[in-house]
C-alpha cells in the first residue's frame, strides 16, 4: 500500500488551488500562492515534479493509451456542441486532452514561468470554451473558477474541516479514502454555490465538475504511479500549512521537552518525531517528548503517524529547527535559552534616516543632568516623509554624550506624520524608541492643553534618558523587594506635549509601541529574562520583552502600551513541582518573566483551579498593562483593598472583561476554559492579531470537538478564535468548555498568545 494517501492528499491540493481564470486577478498572485507550497519542496521532490510533468506530457501526445478512455468516460466529447464546433470527434478528444493534460502540469511546474504557464493556459482555451458552451469563456472560466475554488476561499462551506484535519494527520484507513473522495467531489458539486449557471452549463455538453476533478486524478496516477510526485506536491501542501505551537527551541542536555504542532491551525497528536540525520545535536523521542543527549543544531522532522521515517524520510509534514545546550548553559528561564538568532534589518523601504546634516544638538546641563535637545530641520522630515510610502519610520539618529536625549517636532510635522502613518524613531548609542505619530493623536493633545491651542502651537518632545538618582534609588529598592536582579540600569521613554506654557505626557498608547536597550559589554543576554516597568508606587511589573540579536550587537526589545521608567532583569525560575509536567517549560518561562506567581518559590501547583481574578491578574501583567495605584471603582464586589483591585479594573478600563453584566465580577469563582477564552481572545486583539471569525469557521471549527454543544453561543465566536490561531487545543478530541482552567493550562495559552503575537521570542 505505497503511500496511498498521498494522491488524496494531492487532490486537497487541486482542490484548494485551481488557478483563477479572471483577468481581473494578478495571475502572480496566484502563481507566489502556488510558490508558498513548491517552497516547501527538496531538490529531490521538485525532481519527481519535473519527471511526472514529463510523463504528462508525453500521455497528452499518445492519443492511443488506454488513459484516455477513462478520462473521456468522466468529460465526454459526445454532445452536440462538440460537433458543431469540432470537425470529428478526433478533433473534440484532443482538445480535452490538451485541455486536462495543461490543466494538471501547472501544478507539477513549481518554476519562475508559472504565471507565464497560468496566462497562457487561459488564452489558449477561453475561445473554445466559448464556441462549445456558447457562452463568454472568460466568464464561464470564472465561474468554474469560483466553484473549484471553494475549498481554499471558504473551506468550511464544502469540506468537513475535521475530514481536513484527519487527512493531514494521515490516518490512512480505506474507509477514509473512499470518504474524502466523496467530499472532494460533493465540494465542486452537490455542496458548492455559486453566482450564475455553471453546473447547468456543464451538464448541457454532458459534463459535471466533480467528473473533471476525477478526469484529473486519472491522469495523475497514470502519470505517476509510484505517486512520488504525487507524495511530494501532497507533502509540501501539507507543510505549508504546518505550525510549531509550543516546545522548547533550545533544551538542554537530560531536559526533556515535549512539542506540539498544528496541522491547518488544528493542533494534532497523530504525528510522529525524528531527528534528521544530518543534526550535529543528538537525542531521542519517545511519542512527542524529546531527551536531548548531544549539544549542538538539529533538525526534527514531523511525520504522519504511519510513516516509517527510515525507510521514507522525504515523507514529512513539517520540520523546524531547534539549538541544544550543554546540560550547564544557564537557559536564562525565558523560552529555551541560547543566544537569539541574528535578526535582519527591516528593508530598506520601510525606513528611511533623515541626514545627519539636518540635526542639530545641543547639550545643556539641567537639574544636575547632561540634556541633550534635538532638533531636526523640517524640511528635510518633510521631504522625507513626503517620499516615504505609510507604514515608514523615519529615524532620527542622535551622535551626543548626554544623560537625556529630547528631540523636538512641531505639531504641524507631526500632523503631516500622522497623515502618512508614519513612525518616528529616535535612536541613540544605548537605545532606540520608535512612536507612531497616529497614536500621539495631535490633535487631542493640542485640545488637552487648552481649548484655543492649535496643532501648530504645540511642540512634541521624545524623551530618552536616565532617571533621576531618586528614581533609580526606588528602581533599586523595589528589586531587592521582589528578589531580582538587575542586568541593565533603568532608562527613561517619554513623550511630553507642550504650547509653551503647559504641558501634558503621552502615558498610553491604543497599541504596542516598540523600544529597544542595547545590551551593554560585560552583560550575558542569556541571563535577560524580561524587562519591567515601574509604576506609580514604584512596584516593578513585566513588559513584553524579546532579546534580538542585530549586526552582532544584542538588544532587548520591549513592546508596551505606556511611558515610564523601564529596566532589565534576571529571574530565573524553576519550580519543582512541574519538572515532569507537560507544562513545564510554559509555566517557568512565565514565572521567570514575572507573569505568574509560584504559591511558594519552589512550588507551583500546575493542576489546580485558577480564580477568575486570578487569571484576569495574569493576563494584565502579560500585556504589561499592570499598574499598581491606577485602578477605579469597576465592580460592585471588588473593593479597593483586595489585592487584585487594579488589575481587574484595569482590565475593565483596556476592555478585557465586562464582567458579569450585572455590575459584578465573582473574582473568587474559578473561571472556565470558555470564560478563559473569552478573555484571551480580546488580549489577542488587543494584541492586534486577527481574532475574526464568521458563522461558517465557527462551526467548522467547533464541528473538530466530540462536545461543541456544550460552548455558550456567547462563547463560541471566543473558542472559535482561539482554536483556529493554535492558543488553545482540545484533549483527546474534546474542547472541555466548561471545565474549570487550570494554572499550567494558564501559562500554557497565555504564552501562546504572547509568542503568536510576536510580543515575546
Amino acid at each position: 500500500m505505497k503511500r496511498r494517501m498521498s494522491i488524496i492528499l494531492v487532490a486537497m491540493l487541486i482542490m484548494s488551488m485551481i488557478p483563477s481564470f479572471a483577468f481581473a486577478v494578478d495571475l502572480q498572485d496566484e502563481a507566489d500562492r502556488l510558490e508558498k507550497v513548491f517552497a516547501k519542496l527538496t531538490d529531490e521532490e521538485k525532481a519527481y515534479l519535473s519527471s511526472a510533468k514529463a510523463k504528462i506530457y508525453d500521455l497528452a501526445q499518445d492519443a492511443e493509451n488506454d488513459v484516455w478512455d477513462d478520462v473521456f468516460e468522466k468529460v465526454p466529447v459526445t454532445n452536440e456542441a462538440f460537433k458543431d464546433v469540432f470537425g470529428s470527434p478526433e478533433e473534440a478528444e484532443e482538445f480535452v486532452r490538451d485541455f486536462i493534460s495543461e490543466f494538471t502540469m501547472i501544478y507539477f511546474t513549481g518554476s519562475d514561468d508559472l504565471a507565464k504557464e497560468l496566462e497562457d493556459f487561459i488564452k489558449k482555451h477561453k475561445e473554445k470554451f466559448t464556441d462549445i458552451f456558447k457562452s463568454d469563456g472568460e466568464d464561464l472560466l470564472r465561474d468554474l473558477h469560483e466553484l473549484m475554488l471553494g475549498a481554499l476561499d471558504d473551506p468550511d462551506e464544502y469540506i468537513d474541516y475535521s475530514d481536513m484535519l484527519l487527512l493531514s494527520n494521515a490516518k490512512t484507513t480505506s474507509d477514509l479514502i473512499e470518504e474524502v473522495k466523496m467530499l472532494l467531489k460533493e465540494a465542486v458539486s452537490e455542496k458548492a454555490e455559486v453566482k450564475g449557471n455553471i453546473k447547468e452549463q456543464l451538464a448541457s455538453v454532458g459534463w459535471e465538475a466533480g467528473k473533471i476533478v476525477e478526469a484529473v486524478f486519472i491522469l495523475l496516477e497514470a502519470a505517476d504511479p509510484d505517486l512520488d510526485a504525487s507524495l511530494a506536491l501532497a507533502n509540501a501542501f501539507v507543510r505549508s500549512n504546518g505550525e510549531l505551537v509550543s516546545g522548547n527551541t533550545k533544551p538542554k542536555v537530560g531536559q526533556e521537552t515535549s512539542y506540539t504542532v498544528s496541522f491547518f491551525e488544528i493542533e494534532t497528536d497523530y504525528v510522529k518525531f525524528a531527528l534528521a540525520d544530518s543534526s550535529e545535536g543528538e537525542g531521542s523521542f519517545s511519542g512527542d517528548k524529546f531527551t536531548p543527549s548531544k549539544e549542538g543544531e538539529a533538525t526534527v522532522y514531523v511525520y504522519r503517524r504511519g510513516v516509517d521515517p527510515e525507510n521514507e524520510a522525504l515523507n514529512y509534514i513539517f520540520k523546524f529547527d531547534i539549538s541544544i545546550k550543554s546540560d550547564d548553559d544557564d537557559d536564562g528561564g525565558g523560552s529555551g535559552g541560547g543566544s537569539p538568532p541574528e535578526e535582519k534589518p527591516p528593508a530598506s523601504d520601510t525606513v528611511k534616516e533623515v541626514g545627519s546634516d539636518s540635526i542639530e544638538t545641543e547639550v545643556k546641563k539641567v537639574d544636575g543632568q547632561n540634556v541633550a535637545e534635538v532638533s531636526v530641520d523640517d524640511d528635510a522630515i518633510k521631504n522625507v516623509v513626503e517620499e516615504s510610502e505609510e507604514g515608514t519610520t523615519v529615524v532620527i539618529n542622535v551622535d551626543a554624550d548626554a544623560d537625556v536625549v529630547q528631540a523636538g517636532f512641531g505639531g504641524d510635522m507631526i500632523s503631516l506624520m500622522e497623515k502618512n502613518d508614519i513612525s518616528i524613531s529616535i535612536k541613540t548609542e544605548t537605545a532606540s524608541y520608535s512612536v507612531p505619530a497616529k497614536d500621539l493623536n495631535i490633535s487631542a493633545l493640542a485640545k488637552e492643553l487648552g481649548e484655543n491651542v492649535e496643532v501648530s502651537d504645540v511642540q512634541i518632545s521624545i524623551v530618552i534618558g536616565q532617571p533621576t538618582a531618586e528614581e533609580i534609588k526606588v528602581v533599586e529598592d523595589q528589586a531587592v523587594k521582589a528578589g531580582v536582579q538587575l542586568v541593565i540600569p533603568p532608562i527613561e521613554f517619554n513623550v511630553v506635549c507642550t504650547d509653551g506654557e503647559n504641558s501634558v505626557k503621552v502615558s498610553k498608547f491604543n497599541r504596542f509601541v516598540e523600544r529597544s536597550i542595547k545590551v551593554p559589554e560585560g552583560v550575558d543576554p542569556k541571563t535577560i529574562t524580561t524587562a519591567v516597568v515601574q509604576d506609580k508606587k514604584g512596584n516593578l511589573t513585566p513588559v513584553p520583552t524579546e532579546v534580538v540579536k542585530i549586526d552582532g550587537a544584542y538588544y532587548v526589545r520591549i513592546k508596551s502600551m505606556t511611558n515610564s521608567v523601564y529596566t532589565v532583569i534576571n529571574n530565573i525560575k524553576k519550580f519543582a513541582d512541574v519538572a515532569n509536567h507537560w507544562a513545564k517549560d510554559d509555566v517557568n518561562d512565565m514565572g521567570s518573566r514575572l507573569i505568574i506567581n509560584g504559591v511558594s518559590d519552589t512550588t507551583f501547583e500546575p493542576d489546580r483551579d485558577i480564580t477568575r481574578a486570578e487569571f484576569m491578574t495574569i493576563v494584565v501583567r502579560a500585556l504589561g498593562i499592570m499598574r499598581s495605584g491606577e485602578g477605579v471603582d469597576a465592580f460592585d464586589d471588588v473593593k479597593a483593598d483586595d489585592w487584585y483591585y487594579d488589575a481587574v479594573s484595569i482590565a475593565k478600563d483596556y476592555g478585557l472583561t465586562n464582567g458579569n453584566g450585572d455590575g459584578t465580577f465573582a473574582p473568587n469563582s474559578k473561571i472556565t476554559r470558555e470564560e478563559a477564552m473569552a478573555i484571551i481572545a480580546r488580549a489577542m486583539k488587543m494584541a492586534g492579531m486577527d481574532t475574526a471569525v464568521n458563522a461558517s469557521e465557527i462551526s467548522t471549527v467547533l464541528s473538530t470537538f466530540v462536545d461543541n454543544g456544550n460552548v455558550s453561543e456567547w462563547a463560541k465566536e471566543s473558542v472559535s478564535a482561539c482554536v483556529k490561531n493554535g492558543i488553545v487545543g482540545g484533549y483527546a478530541g474534546k474542547i472541555s468548555a466548561k471545565n474549570n482552567i487550570t494554572r499550567a493550562e494558564c501559562a500554557a495559552i497565555v504564552k501562546r498568545m504572547l509568542f503568536k503575537a510576536d510580543l515575546i521570542d
